[in-house]
């Protein structure tokens, strides 16, 4: 019977442990990923990587997108910045502050 009930239990628990970690802390290790992005300590290389595994990590937030489109097009990485602000729009259509970057490093010449 004990049996019975914890192969019961044990998958729904699993469930709840899986939610919990989508909905909490992969947004949560994203934020601090994209924070060490923007700290004026870090190189612009170590930026990136930051960057990367924010956007790795929630791909689904448009502005970790755009920073990593930025940080990318400092670099002279343009390919990648045109497929970060690419995706980003997809992810937020009709979002000016997208527009607005792109046209930003597009003005400066870097992308």
């Amino acid at each position: 019977m004990r049996l019975r009930k914890a192969m019961i239990v044990a998958p729904v628990a699993l469930a709840l442990v899986a939610f919990v970690w989508i909905t909490c802390a992969m947004p949560l290790r994203a934020d601090v990923y994209i924070r060490s992005a923007t700290e004026q300590e870090t190189t612009p290389d170590e930026r990136i990587v930051f960057a990367r595994q924010a956007v790795q990590f929630w791909t689904v937030e448009p502005a970790y997108r755009m920073t990593l489109a930025s940080l990318e097009g400092r670099a002279g990485n343009f390919a990648q910045a045109e497929a970060q602000f690419a995706a980003a729009d997809q992810l937020c259509r009709n979002d000016a502050r997208i527009w607005a970057a792109e046209g930003l490093l597009r003005r400066l010449g870097q992308i």
